[in-house]
């Protein structure tokens, strides 16, 4: 610890009072500049997570209306489709009863039920529909004849159907299409013959640019990034902005979130916090998953956190600078304050104390001492000196290096401070290496003890010099007691207590020797 103005609080010091005064000033000044800050960052705070807050549940609001809406699209679409897929399933079935569907049989039901389809609803929304047989192969297909050897056995909702009899439906991944080159999903119904065995499927295509573009119409692109729709532990059916556009989900991003339990973000109200993956890093997105239980699709919406972010900066612009501008006349009001208070005390301190060991110098002592010889003499109670001097000091110097010599002053100084810390004790830096120590109301046993409890601290003083060396130091005390009769006193009694750290040095040093006058 430092030596402070605690060691000149003797009563009768007044002049130094006006030091302590204006460092309370400067304290009080400071303290209420900081509770001022405080109160308006804490009130700033609050005020902001409040404004994050709702910014948040409103983005994620958006998230869902968005979410709900492409769902509702793509049901309704799924819908009409599968009614189409339903009427012609009949008229397949029956013509199956009777044996195998030929091409040109095959074309003629897909056609006819083709016009009747189109007389309802509207067919641009939709792509061909297909007759593939059990084995995998294009049979046939609306519109035009096809001659076309596809393979459609790799197909999710082909395999799916024929492996899984209890399904009466299908719905496909999102995939590029093969004969009209646009990216498309697919539902499907499975064909059976008259026993019942599995005899191909019936094939409806939904168009991702009819449905994405139904989304932009309805729908503020702005309140989402991405958007992705998939069946349950299916690949995405559905993606916004359209495959093939920079801003499109990746395929690594697809994949993670159709791994990730819906379930779980439904629990917590259809929203949850992820790390999407990107090209270089993470970046921290906000989700939320909207399921249908009548497709079982499940529709993720998602927005970035820095978009988020920035909204949120931009709109509290003019609070930010109401804030700033405040908190600027705030602080240049208590800067100006602390500067004149600061002012008196710095020239007051660098007066009194001693620049390296930040204890008080030998002004000081010339100062203050006759106050407290004044006090000893009133009060006829003993006081006592003790003069301290740091063992080949010098010496010290020379083998570790100044540097290392006043770190060695600043640690004594404060080890010094430490053992004569009651309210009167008063500690001084004499010169060089040498300190001197008032102790007033205190008899020679008692400035004993305080001289070995200073031997003693002393020598557990740990320092570190630049080589890595770890150096030891000692000192010689001198002390002298006595009962003041006259304020002549004063230069003999430092005297006294310097004589007697000679002898101190002397006998050997790192101990601590009392005056004795000669005459004894």
């Amino acid at each position: 610890m430092s030596a402070d103005l605690k060691h000149l609080n003797s009563k009768n010091s007044q002049q130094y009072l006006g030091v302590k005064f204006n460092s309370r000033i400067s304290q009080t000044i400071t303290r209420l500049y900081i509770f001022t800050v405080l109160a308006v960052l804490i009130g700033s705070s609050i005020a902001l997570l409040q404004n994050w807050e709702l910014r948040v549940k409103d983005t994620q609001s958006k998230l869902v209306r968005s979410a709900n809406l492409v769902n509702f699209l793509i049901e309704t679409n799924l819908a009409i489709a599968e009614k189409s897929l339903k009427t012609t399933q009949a008229a397949f079935t029956q013509a199956l009863a009777s044996g195998p569907v030929d091409a040109q049989l095959a074309t003629q039901l897909l056609d006819k039920n083709y016009q009747r389809f189109k007389t309802y609803n509207n067919v641009d929304l939709f792509g061909l529909e297909f007759f593939v047989n059990a084995q995998g192969q294009l049979v046939a297909r609306s519109g035009i004849p096809s001659n076309e050897k596809i393979d459609f056995s790799d197909r999710f909702y082909f395999y799916q159907l024929r492996d899984h009899p209890e399904l009466t439906r299908a719905i496909g991944p999102l995939v590029f299409a093969r004969t009209t080159k646009t990216w498309l999903f697919h539902i499907s119904v499975p064909l059976h013959d008259k026993a019942g065995k599995f005899a191909g499927v019936l094939v409806q295509q939904l168009s991702e640019t009819d449905i994405a573009n139904s989304l932009t119409q309805y729908s503020d692109v702005d309140n989402f990034e991405q958007l992705m729709t998939h069946v349950t532990n299916a690949d995405a059916s559905f993606v916004f902005p359209p495959p093939g556009t920079p801003e499109s989900p990746s395929q690594e991003i697809q994949q993670a979130l159709k791994h990730r339990p819906a379930q779980e973000a439904l629990t917590n109200g259809g929203a949850f916090q992820w790390n999407a993956p990107a090209q270089k890093n993470t970046k921290h997105v906000l989700m939320q998953v909207v399921k249908s239980s009548v497709y079982d699709l499940e529709t993720y919406a998602s927005f970035p956190e820095t978009r988020i972010q920035h909204e949120f900066w931009y709109g509290n612009r003019p609070f930010f600078l109401f804030v700033l501008v405040g908190m600027s006349i705030s602080t240049a009001i208590f800067f100006y304050l602390l500067q004149l208070s600061k002012k008196l005390t710095q020239a007051q301190t660098a007066s009194l104390y001693d620049a390296l060991t930040k204890v008080h110098n030998r002004r000081a002592l010339d100062e203050i001492l006759p106050v407290l010889l004044s006090d000893a003499m009133r009060s006829q109670e003993p006081i006592s000196v003790l003069f301290i001097d740091i063992d080949h000091f010098r010496f010290f110097n020379k083998k570790y290096g100044h540097e290392s010599g006043d770190t060695a002053l600043v640690a004594v100084a404060q080890t010094l401070a430490d053992c004569a810390s009651r309210p009167l004790d008063f500690v001084c830096r004499w010169g060089g290496e040498e300190f001197v120590i008032v102790l007033p109301k205190t008899n020679s046993h008692a400035a004993q003890k305080i001289a070995h409890e200073i031997l003693n601290a002393v020598r557990a003083v740990q320092l570190e010099s630049r080589n890595g060396e770890h150096p030891s130091i000692t000192v010689s005390v001198g002390y002298v007691t006595d009962t003041v009769t006259s304020i002549q006193t004063q230069d003999d009694l430092i005297d006294q207590a310097d004589q007697a750290m000679r002898q101190a040095k002397s006998q050997g040093r790192d101990q601590c020797v009392a005056y004795e006058p000669i005459d004894r």
